[in-house]
């Protein structure tokens, strides 16, 4: 029989993501838990906590949790998760205005820098992961402004890849669902810009119906095919 011995955190009844983190280290990994929600019936959820109940206790090798009352697991207690999240708010309270009203007025020329983009690339240089975040909720809200996604599908085009993965497929692949074609055309380019495997697969399986925008697609996905497709 293995010996057990009691985990102690550093809160008497909170287990944070820290604790966590420590547990994963040791091999604990009978820890049946969705950090990003579950209906596990297992798990109480709370705003940003998940509790565990004191009937289930939780034991792997030479840990165990013996629990004399609910602990909880604070998942926004990490300093990342704090910084991200405040950064966050930050942008949508000081900077959504601004990026809104730039997008609206701008004629975007071919080759030049426009304000729009500059401020989203000075975020990104402070937190690119709020950043993608804050952009992908402005272009959900904006779904049925042409003007605003016209905008943002252009700039988030120019960025590469790795800087703006995942949200910026996200976006671009929304794009190629929306009325109208030329919001269509720029989610297309978007992905054809970033020039990957990863483009390839997507526009492998989108449905164009405009057949001007078919053969543009077409054509796009034979040049990926054509670079990263092995020929025997």
């Amino acid at each position: 029989m293995t010996e057990s011995k009691p985990f102690a955190t550093g809160n008497s009844n909170r287990i944070d993501t820290e604790d966590l983190n420590e547990l994963l280290k040791i091999g604990f990994k009978d820890f049946n838990i969705d950090l990003s929600g579950s209906d596990d019936n297992d798990i109480i959820q709370k705003p940003n906590r998940l509790s565990l109940p004191k009937e289930k206790d939780y034991e792997y090798s030479t840990v165990v949790f013996d629990f004399d009352d609910f602990f909880e697991i604070d998942i926004s207690s990490s300093s990342e998760n704090k910084i991200n999240i405040k950064r966050q708010e930050t942008l949508k309270s000081e900077f959504t205005s601004n990026l809104l009203g730039c997008l609206s007025d701008e004629d975007f020329e071919f080759g030049i820098r426009s304000r729009s983009e500059m401020i989203i690339r000075e975020q990104f240089s402070v937190n690119t992961l709020a950043t993608r975040n804050w952009l992908n909720e402005i272009f959900i809200e904006n779904f049925p402004n042409e003007k605003i996604l016209l905008g943002l599908l252009r700039i988030i085009g120019r960025f590469e890849e790795e800087i703006i993965f995942p949200q910026g497929h996200t976006m671009a692949l929304a794009a190629l669902v929306h009325k109208n074609d030329e919001i269509k055309e720029l989610g297309i380019r978007a992905f054809e810009n970033w020039n990957s495997p990863n483009s390839l697969e997507v526009l492998k399986n989108v449905k164009i119906e405009a057949n001007w925008l078919n053969e543009y697609l077409t054509q796009v996905i034979e040049d990926l095919t054509e670079e990263y497709v092995a020929i025997d």
